[in-house]
C-alpha cells in the first residue's frame, strides 16, 4: 500500500456545517502552539459544498490530522468523498496521520435506559470506517425527531436552534448554535483573556451536562461523565472511546500532532 510520510505542519477539517467547521477551525488556530500549523477547511462561512470538499481530498495526504463530521445529514451528502479520503490515507491512519470524529452519536440514545449499550455498535461501525483516533460526541449537534420538527434549519441542512432539551441550561436567554459555539470559546474576548475565560465557561458547561446527565441516565451517569474527561468513557468490548465535544478537543488535536514523525 502506498503510504505518504512526508507529512506537512497541516490539519485537514471536512464538514459541510459552516459553524461546526468555524468553531473547529478557531479552537485549533488560537491554541498556543499553533500558529504555524495550516488548517484546511472548506468553501467559506456562508455555506459548503460537497464540491468544496471534495476539492480538499488529495491535499489529506499531506495532513497529520484529518477531522471528519460523520452526523448523519452529512454521511447523506459525503459518503463516497470521505471513502476516497480513507482510500488514501488508510495505510498512514495511526502512523503518520489520524482521523478525529465529530458526530451526533446514535439516533434516538436519548430515548432508552442504557445509552452505553447503544453507544457500544456505533462506535465499532465508526471504527472500522474510519480508524480514528479519538471520537467526539457533540451534544449540540444531537436532536431527538420529535425536536427535528419544531425547529428552524440552516440553509436547509443543520439547525439553527439547539436542541430543545439543552435550552434549559441558558435559562431565560435562547441562543442559536453559533452564538454557543462562539460563547464557548470565548470569541467575544481578545486573546490575552480568551483562555482564562474559555475554561471557566467550559467548566459551567461540564456542570450543566453533569446535571443532564444524573436526570436522564442515572444508573449510567458515571461512566458517561468520563466522556468529559480528556481519557474518555470506555464501553465494554470497544477499543474507541466516547469523549464529550468540546471538552479538551485542542489537547487532544495537539498531542496528534505531536506523535513521532517518519
Amino acid at each position: 500500500m502506498l503510504h505518504y510520510q512526508n507529512r506537512k505542519e497541516m490539519i485537514h477539517v471536512l464538514s459541510m456545517d459552516p459553524v461546526l467547521a468555524t468553531d473547529i477551525y478557531e479552537r485549533i488556530h488560537t491554541y498556543p502552539g499553533f500558529e504555524s500549523v495550516e488548517i484546511m477547511v472548506p468553501g467559506n462561512k456562508a455555506a459548503i459544498a460537497v464540491e468544496d470538499i471534495e476539492r480538499l481530498v488529495p491535499d489529506t495526504t499531506k495532513s497529520r490530522v484529518i477531522i471528519i463530521d460523520v452526523r448523519m445529514e452529512t454521511l447523506a451528502r459525503l459518503r463516497d468523498v470521505y471513502n476516497k479520503v480513507v482510500r488514501y490515507n488508510r495505510a498512514d491512519f495511526n502512523l503518520f496521520c489520524n482521523t478525529v470524529l465529530i458526530g451526533h452519536g446514535p439516533v434516538g440514545f436519548l430515548n432508552g435506559s442504557k445509552p452505553l449499550e447503544v453507544f457500544q455498535p456505533y462506535l465499532v461501525d465508526l471504527r472500522n470506517d474510519y480508524s480514528p483516533a479519538v471520537y467526539f460526541f457533540d451534544p449540540f449537534l444531537h436532536y431527538t425527531f420529535d425536536e427535528l420538527g419544531k425547529i428552524q434549519y440552516r440553509n436547509q441542512l443543520f439547525p439553527e436552534t439547539i436542541p430543545l432539551h439543552l435550552q434549559d441550561i441558558f435559562k431565560e436567554s435562547k441562543p442559536n448554535v453559533e452564538q454557543v459555539r462562539r460563547y464557548f470559546r470565548a470569541a467575544d474576548l481578545p486573546g490575552d483573556l480568551r483562555e482564562e475565560k474559555k475554561k471557566n465557561r467550559l467548566l459551567k458547561l461540564a456542570k450543566a451536562f453533569t446535571k443532564k446527565l444524573e436526570e436522564e441516565f442515572p444508573r449510567e451517569k458515571e461512566n458517561l461523565q468520563k466522556g468529559l474527561s480528556k481519557e474518555g468513557c470506555a464501553l465494554p468490548g470497544e477499543a474507541l472511546k466516547l469523549n464529550i465535544y468540546p471538552f479538551f478537543f485542542e489537547e487532544w488535536i495537539a498531542d496528534l500532532m505531536k506523535e513521532p514523525k517518519p
